[in-house]
């Protein structure tokens, strides 16, 4: 469907800097491959904006398995605008999400806003000096080996 509408996929993770935000774009497939996710948080992503419209029988299950643990995994802000509607012939779905990690969320949910099917509007305020502050009680990336990251050819000039 992608190639017949004119889309292709990249090969580089790009981040942008907007009003003092690093900012990179994750589309809905790559939010279930870790090393995409991963690739952007070692460039030093604050906020990750994901478009996402998922095929097939509705399963929240399966879009919260994706940009949710990557946001735990990474500690970057997450933003998912759900696509709901037809593209095509194909029937997409998806829930619009705010995430964040754990320790700046109510109830250590993650979630910052969720639209639930509810509402089609979300809003949340990102706190980048909360994020860092919860960063420096359990700092995920500080524990990597960057060194191997540097190595893996996937990693190498993305």
């Amino acid at each position: 469907l992608g190639r017949e509408l004119g889309f292709s996929r990249g090969t580089k993770i790009e981040l942008k800097e907007i009003k003092d935000w690093k900012l990179a774009l994750i589309t809905s497939t790559d939010v279930f491959y870790p090393q995409v996710s991963r690739m952007a948080a070692l460039k030093g992503v604050e906020i990750v904006l994901s478009p996402v419209g998922l095929i097939g029988e509705k399963n929240r299950a399966l879009q919260v398995s994706g940009m949710w643990q990557e946001v735990q995994q990474n500690q970057f802000f997450a933003v998912e605008s759900g696509f709901n509607g037809y593209l095509g012939e194909q029937d997409f779905w998806g829930e619009s999400m705010i995430h964040a990690p754990l320790a700046m969320t109510r109830r250590e949910s993650g979630f910052l806003a969720r639209s639930s099917g509810k509402q089609s509007l979300i809003i949340a305020e990102l706190d980048n000096k909360n994020r860092r502050k919860a960063i420096s009680k359990f700092d995920v990336l500080s524990q990597l080996n960057r060194e191997f990251y540097q190595q893996m050819k996937m990693f190498r000039g993305r």
